[in-house]
């Protein structure tokens, strides 16, 4: 019989240290209920080594519980005098058999034979005396509890859809004691789902797709034993029959993700700028980014997929074609002739075949728009069957937004009987339209009711593109919609005004006009939001554009979806000039450049923090260092707030986020007290200085789509200030950089990750959500309050003693839940996302 050895070590009187040996490579997991004592998980043999040390003259019985396994090896534990004569006679008081296995002395060591594999559960205790040659006696006590080893249940299958969510109970009845703790983590990560587990309860999240996945929760009873429950999960997937219907995706939607009846993974992220004048409003970007908006890696290879989802292609007549537009690097950067884009088809083997590469064009120019190119693939009879799937994928640096591919107006139909044309019967909006307010895309409402005149637009924009192959009209057709986002809110605008008189386009024609908002109408809708709209915000406004007829387009449900495109302008507690969305970037490569971004205020305010989109391009900016500056009238040599040597952070290192934006709240020079800067009404400038040698530097967002920014844009470079006008042929966007103008000071975006408290066992869930949120694992007999920050620090949502909220009034993003005790001391945090919310 194996044996292992432990050692007791007295240092101190009533001080007794347990020495684990080889914790790592024998896999022992910490029980919550054992005060740091140690045992082992399933199939593991449960004998600990121990040595103890006995201080001269004194008795003891300490409290620490020695865990045996029924079947396992002998434990024994060795007592070594450390004082007195060194010799003596050891004898054990309680050896024997004992109740639930047999205890026996070799020389100064303590053997514990456990009972025999089938023995579920009881307590032992054995106590040995050593009398030294003096005649001084010292007891040591030890307690054994006896279990059952650990062991692993497989429930029976759950079959789901993809992207339900479930509730799996496991079940603690078997355990050998009462059931103590349990959590769903360090036993598998299912790779199909989001997964959690609190106590013995999991909350499943199936992915789209469809396939084998396994959930696993560990249970731990009061004493020693670790349970292993497995719930294997199957996730069913519908097929599409393009014998019957098309696939059809012009990504026309709102969100950041393609959308789930047609495709399996969210690795693209789903814009309407990021790309030049596309088939119709909204593409897919392949931007070297994941999901959660963070960088692959540093080195090539393989960035994002789009795959789609299960289609039925068997029953093809005559020809099938995939067809789709693609663009090359659009607003962003160019590509590299080693970037390239795939087109795969998968067989039903399951392997994937490369039908299509397409190569990058390092010769393009940073400003070059190449524009969107029609390709057409033919499905050859290997792929005609039931579960087919085609995919997109590209290659890059994989260091961040560098170079980019768009993808637009997928399409896979059969009956072709030649090659697909790029025409489509398909009249549709190219963008959205431009936010109601003057030069900014947001500002607080405060600011803009003080004087709407100055604010408010003069006319409407648009972009309609005739994807017909014939000309055709759009008389009478065009309405513009303006109005609150509140359910019910009338338009603003005259019923019959249109964004343009009959106009024919020509096939394949993209018409760009422009529709002033004659004086009277003006007038009253400044009027109107004198009168009618509260003095308080946020507010949000919609600008709609629809045509009224989709008379000759093609029979598919989805082309019409493109008809009607919506604008939300919000006022928040910030100004911007960009639409949230970086298609470039400003790097200032040199220590001592500033870069710096001019903002007028109607009434005097309090600026409480700043916040900048921090991109993922050439480097990782952590390591670096820089300086925020707030500059009241002018820019000069002393700004009236300095943050200095402030740390980068990407927000996607602590919540999922693409485009997401940085909040740095003013404080003092030592970084504790929150320092609110006046700010009277007029000119105020806010920017941002290299502090560190990198080359390259600090990496800012620029939005290319907004080109009024370079009015309001300035750089210095060491010696002098430039504005950004001073450059007739570089600098048109606008640099995403806000103030914020809250009420309450925002979160740094780096403080909700820190851990608040023991609150382990506090989380939420459907998580994503489409607006209700469960609240689990808090102590029902206390008192907690809630509140949901959106990542700019905005307190948007507040709550108390809640089992669930509802937060599906709010935009679809990122959130950050909290929940404080009764004395309103914040214990935890976590990480929300909201879908198919407000948009």
């Amino acid at each position: 019989m194996k044996k292992h050895i432990t050692f007791f070590l007295f240092f101190l009187p009533t001080l007794i240290l347990t020495a684990q040996i080889g914790l790592e490579e024998r896999g022992l997991l910490t029980h919550p209920g054992l005060g740091g004592f140690h045992n082992k998980i399933e199939g593991q043999a449960g004998i600990f080594e121990t040595d103890t040390n006995l201080l001269p003259a004194e008795s003891r019985s300490g409290d620490e519980i020695i865990c045996i396994f029924a079947g396992g090896d002998t434990s024994i534990h060795c007592i070594n005098p450390l004082y007195g004569p060194g010799s003596g006679q050891f004898s054990c008081l309680d050896c024997g058999e004992v109740s639930h296995g047999m205890a026996q002395m070799e020389g100064n060591c303590l053997l514990f034979i456990p009972p025999p594999t089938g023995f579920i559960f009881g307590q032992d205790t054995v106590s040995v005396e050593f009398c030294d040659t003096l005649g001084v006696c010292d007891t040591t006590t030890f307690h054994f509890t006896v279990s059952r080893r650990g062991m692993t249940t497989i429930e029976s299958t759950t079959e789901i859809f993809a992207e339900a969510s479930i509730e799996l109970e496991a079940d603690t009845s078997d355990l050998p004691t009462a059931f103590h703790t349990g959590w769903g983590i360090g036993c598998n990560n299912p790779v199909l789902s989001h997964f959690f587990g609190i106590k013995n309860i999991g909350y499943y999240e199936a992915k789209r797709f469809a396939g084998q996945d396994t959930a696993c929760m560990i249970l731990f009873d009061s004493y020693c034993v670790v349970d292993t429950v497995r719930f294997p999960i199957t996730i069913h997937q519908d097929t599409l029959s393009i014998t019957s219907g098309i696939f059809f995706d012009d990504f026309s939607y709102s969100g950041n993700y393609p959308a789930g009846d047609r495709w399996l993974d969210k690795h693209v992220y789903r814009n309407n700028t990021l790309g030049y004048e596309p088939p119709s409003v909204g593409m897919v970007s392949f931007d070297g980014l994941d999901q959660g908006g963070t960088p692959y890696g540093t080195d090539y290879g393989v960035s994002d997929y789009l795959t789609s989802i299960y289609l039925d292609t068997k029953d093809v007549n005559n020809k099938a074609y995939l067809s789709f537009w693609l663009q090359m690097k659009g607003y962003g950067l160019p590509t590299l002739d080693a970037d390239s884009l795939v087109v795969e088809f998968r067989k039903a083997d399951g392997s994937w075949v490369k039908v299509a590469g397409l190569s990058g064009n390092v010769n393009l120019d940073v400003d070059d728009l190449p524009p969107f190119e029609f390709y057409a693939i033919e499905l050859s009879p290997e792929y005609q069957y039931r579960g087919f799937q085609f995919r997109f994928r590209n290659s890059s640096n994989n260091k961040g937004a560098t170079s980019m591919w768009h993808l637009d107006y997928v399409q896979l139909r059969d009956g072709y009987i030649q090659e697909p044309q790029p025409s489509f019967a398909d009249l549709a909006f190219v963008e959205l339209p431009e936010p109601v307010i003057k030069p900014y895309s947001s500002m607080p409402w405060s600011h803009f009711q003080y004087n709407t005149d100055l604010a408010f637009i003069d006319s409407f924009d648009f972009a309609i593109s005739n994807r017909f192959n014939t000309a055709n009209s759009i008389s009478g057709s065009g309405r513009i919609v303006l109005r609150s986002d509140a359910a019910g809110a009338p338009n603003l605008l005259p019923g019959g005004f249109t964004l343009a008189d009959a106009t024919n386009l020509d096939a394949g024609e993209l018409l760009r006009g422009r529709r002033p908002i004659p004086v009277d109408i003006r007038n009253d809708i400044l009027s109107n939001f004198e009168i009618n709209f509260p003095a308080d915000g946020p507010q949000t406004l919609l600008t709609e554009y629809n045509f009224v007829s989709g008379t000759g387009q093609a029979a598919v449900d989805d082309v019409v979806r493109n008809d009607t495109v919506v604008y939300a302008t919000k006022f928040r507690d910030y100004f911007a000039y960009d639409d949230g969305t970086a298609e470039r970037n400003l790097v200032t490569f040199k220590k001592g450049m500033m870069v710096a971004v001019k903002f007028t205020t109607s009434h005097p305010d309090t600026l409480r923090a700043l916040s900048l989109h921090l991109q993922h391009a050439f480097s990782d900016l952590t390591a670096q260092v820089m300086n925020l500056h707030v500059w009241i009238g002018e820019l000069d040599d002393e700004p009236e707030y300095s943050g200095e040597f402030l740390q980068p952070v990407y927000p996607d290192a602590f919540f999922d986020t693409l485009q997401g934006f940085t909040t740095y709240p003013l404080m003092d020079r030592f970084g504790i007290e929150p320092t609110p800067l006046f700010i009277p009404a007029g000119d105020f400038y806010i920017g941002w200085e290299q502090s560190s040698a990198n080359n390259p530097g600090i990496t800012v967002g620029f939005d290319k789509n907004r080109p009024e920014g370079k009015a309001f844009g300035y750089v210095y470079n060491t010696a002098n200030w430039s504005a950004f006008t001073d450059y007739p042929e570089t600098f048109f966007g606008s640099v995403m950089m806000r103030p914020i103008f809250s009420e309450e000071v925002p979160v740094f975006t780096a403080n909700p990750t820190r851990a608040l408290s023991d609150q382990s066992g506090f989380d939420v869930y459907p998580n994503p959500t489409e607006g209700q949120l469960h609240i689990v694992g808090l102590d029902p007999n206390s008192s907690y309050s809630f509140t949901v920050q959106n990542l700019l620090g905005m307190v948007c949502f507040r709550t108390e003693d809640a089992g669930s909220l509802d937060i599906g009034d709010l935009d679809n993003g990122f959130y950050l839940l909290t929940v404080f005790d009764a004395d309103g001391k914040p214990l935890a945090t976590r990480k929300v996302s909201l879908i198919n919310g407000n948009d």
